[in-house]
């Protein structure tokens, strides 16, 4: 048993060293070495009491460490898994998680074991769970306060500036492909925290896009990327439009029973979560929404960067002020006539969210 646990020590150990070589020219973050009898030991043997969050491909369990509590994330090596190269994904992840542990809405990687058949990684705690909690789950054992709509923009604009940084700090652009509340876990102070760098590529150097399979969430692929298994940053811009209607709505993105290429948003009752008040007549929801729809564009050119998303939603927080919103109402600002009705019949109106993004377009909002 130890003879294998050498083994595996050296193999994972000795891949993870090649791809720091090959992406950050051998740059790294220092981080711990768990052996597996300690992880074993601090998760009571991954107990499903402990157990915090489950993707099917792995799972996510409280432990403690030195009187610490961490977060530990076990990958299934029995998971058939529907992509090649599970193993040399996980150890991608962990060089890219050492990069981007020091930016403070990415949840801090501590440490990996090398020791298992797949790398088990270990991360700071995240003390208030995961963001899908915002989004409705009769069978989720945790219920949370509704967040107020400034507060979602809040968390909406720190993932955008997460997700500009991937883009832009590093010699080459990384693309992360799952840009998705699922993927977020949240801090004592409602700040997201990104974890999962499972599909993140890099664009190759002289390259404008980067060739992989297609993977993850189908409504959360722009759709070039989708035919043609090319991605570029507007893969993620698009991702994030979907997730910020999710914040705005407080229903999820996606309806895999229908069909894949639609698409489909069921924006249920209302755009605006029923729960939130909206503050200023409406003001930020119709921001918002605008930003939205450029960020959903079928066409990657007409989508903003990550970094103009992350500048405007920063000046939308700025008009959510009560003194802005007070004169941006008296000015009379407004849509057009056929936005004019209320959000939720607009919604059943238009259920499917491409729809309803080319709809509006074509009324020029």
């Amino acid at each position: 048993m130890a003879k294998r646990r050498d083994e595996l020590f050296l193999k994972n150990g000795s891949l993870l060293l090649e791809k720091l070589v090959c992406s950050f020219n051998g740059k790294s973050n220092p981080i711990r070495s768990f052996s597996d009898k300690e992880l074993q030991k601090a998760t009571n043997n991954y107990s499903s009491a402990l157990d915090l969050h489950d993707s099917g491909y792995y799972k996510c369990y409280k432990g403690s460490v030195d009187d610490r509590l961490i977060c530990v994330r076990k990958f299934d090596p029995n998971y058939r898994y529907p992509f090649e190269g599970p193993l040399e994904r996980i150890i991608n992840e962990i060089a890219i998680a050492t990069q981007m542990s020091a930016h403070k809405n990415v949840l801090k990687l501590l440490g990996c074991c090398l020791e298992t058949q797949f790398p088990t990684l270990v991360y700071e705690f995240p003390m208030d769970g995961s963001l899908s909690h915002l989004s409705p789950n009769p069978n989720r054992r945790i219920k949370s306060q509704p967040l107020l709509l400034k507060s979602r923009l809040r968390i909406a604009w720190e993932i955008a500036n997460v997700a500009a940084y991937l883009h832009t700090a590093f010699a080459r652009p990384f693309i992360h492909r799952d840009i998705r509340l699922d993927n977020f876990f949240l801090d004592q102070d409602c700040a997201p925290k990104l974890f999962n760098f499972f599909f993140c590529i890099p664009i190759p150097e002289g390259e404008t896009h980067a060739t992989d399979e297609v993977m993850g969430i189908t409504g959360n692929i722009a759709p070039e990327s989708l035919e043609t298994g090319k991605f570029t940053e507007k893969n993620d811009v698009f991702s994030f439009g979907t997730l910020l209607l999710e914040l705005l709505t407080g229903q999820r993105g996606y309806d895999l029973s229908q069909d894949e290429t639609a698409l489909l948003l069921n924006c249920g009752d209302g755009v605006v979560d029923a729960t939130i008040p909206v503050e200023g007549e409406g003001i930020l929801e119709q921001q918002v929404y605008k930003l939205f729809l450029r960020c959903s564009s079928l066409t990657a050119e007409e989508r903003p960067t990550m970094v103009d998303v992350s500048k405007e939603l920063r000046q939308i927080l700025r008009l959510g002020s009560e003194d802005n919103l007070r004169s941006k109402s008296a000015s009379g600002m407004s849509l057009p006539a056929h936005l004019q009705q209320q959000p939720w019949q607009r919604a059943r109106r238009l259920p499917h969210w491409y729809l309803l993004a080319e709809k509006m377009r074509e009324n020029r909002l």
